[in-house]
């Protein structure tokens, strides 16, 4: 499906889809709320001060006054975003708890990075299952303490730290039990496929290696200075967004080899002259991108809504990219011209 076309409206560009209205939702502080005529440009454009996530270049942090979910722009609630990117994730920051004995306080020990599959045959929803040597520090933890807590972020290039742009944080906190052994191989197997890097060290060292299932009772969903509860019956309710769980490889595709089409595309959507910019999130809704302002050097969050639902990761992949192909093109045009 191709949606990318232009439209001159004095110096202005728009992307139109032939006759369909694409609403574009842009999360910023300075343009004044506008809206542009569905007539004149089959585009509607929304804008207001409260509708932009801003980051000053001195403290990148956001403005206390932001709407998550602009006018006419269609997201996900809370609960599918945790479905979602638990499915997308394959490693997250797990925290077990510990007492130390000289004053007997519970403290907590957490570490980046840890591996995990999903098993669908131990809970209504698919149970995040680790593995860790006898002699780690969580596998001593969990002996005195079922506690633990599983924290996911987006995926983002590696030079980006997700806490210093407030993105999204899915914390799940619960209890750990020893994987039933009729399970064992079953989560052995997913670990060699997921995570092929540990698997001579799981085949050489079998008998060293426990694996223990994570079940949920508390999940919290923040996005800077808001933090929203999730219960597990929404969460178990909630369907995953298939786009969003299979983009791992088009967030890096793009992060990697379209970073000059997505500085045309925020240009063309926002009218913002960026110098970098990054897409952390991908729905069969629209996409996410932070970028920085070439000339004030800030940061903007900036939500660009599909024209259509992607019914796929294929379908999404293949509109996205060919609409930033087209894009660049025209823009290479333009600068011979």
């Amino acid at each position: 499906k191709q949606w990318y076309q232009r439209r001159v409206r004095g110096n202005r560009m728009k992307l139109v889809k032939n006759t369909n209205l694409l609403n574009v939702g842009i999360l910023s502080s300075s343009l004044k709320p506008l809206r542009w005529s569905h007539e004149s440009t089959r585009i509607g454009w929304y804008c207001n001060n409260a509708e932009r996530r801003y980051y000053s270049k001195k403290n990148i942090e956001p403005s206390e006054n932001f709407i998550s979910n602009p006018p006419g722009i269609q997201t996900h609630p809370p609960s599918v975003l945790a479905r979602s990117l638990l499915e997308l994730r394959k490693s997250g920051s797990f925290s077990t708890v510990t007492v130390d004995p000289a004053d007997s306080q519970m403290k907590v020990f957490g570490t980046g990075g840890v591996p995990y599959i999903l098993l669908h045959n131990i809970a209504k929803t698919p149970s995040p299952v680790f593995t860790f040597r006898s002699t780690q520090k969580h596998t001593e933890h969990i002996q005195h303490s079922p506690n633990a807590s599983l924290a996911l972020f987006p995926l983002t290039p590696r030079h980006i730290i997700p806490t210093k742009f407030g993105l999204w944080m899915i914390n799940f906190s619960g209890k750990v039990s020893l994987l039933e052994n009729t399970l064992r191989n079953e989560a052995k197997n997913k670990f060699f496929i997921a995570h092929p890097g540990i698997q001579q060290f799981l085949e050489e060292d079998d008998n060293d290696f426990h694996y223990y299932a994570f079940h949920p009772e508390k999940i919290t969903f923040k996005e800077r200075d808001k933090t929203t509860a999730i219960t597990l019956e929404e969460f178990e309710n909630s369907q995953v967004d298939e786009v969003m769980r299979d983009s791992a490889a088009l967030l890096k595709n793009l992060n990697e080899n379209h970073v000059e089409s997505l500085i045309y595309l925020i240009q063309e959507y926002a009218n913002i002259d960026s110098e970098e910019v990054f897409v952390y999130a991908i729905d069969k809704f629209g996409l996410n991108v932070v970028t920085k302002n070439k000339s004030t050097q800030e940061w903007t969050d900036v939500r660009i809504p599909f024209p259509f639902v992607m019914n796929n990761i294929e379908e999404c992949e293949e509109s996205l990219l060919n609409a930033l192909t087209k894009l660049k093109e025209d823009y290479t045009k333009e600068k011979i011209c």
